[in-house]
């Protein structure tokens, strides 16, 4: 099932990426 696998990395990436971009804006205003 790979797909699966892809589609669970895809998902983590994106939860960093939104907790990276949070913090720069927390972190600039």
């Amino acid at each position: 099932m790979p797909f699966a696998v892809t589609r669970n990395e895809r998902f983590m990436l994106a939860a960093l990426a939104g907790l990276l971009a949070l913090g720069l804006l927390l972190t600039l205003l």
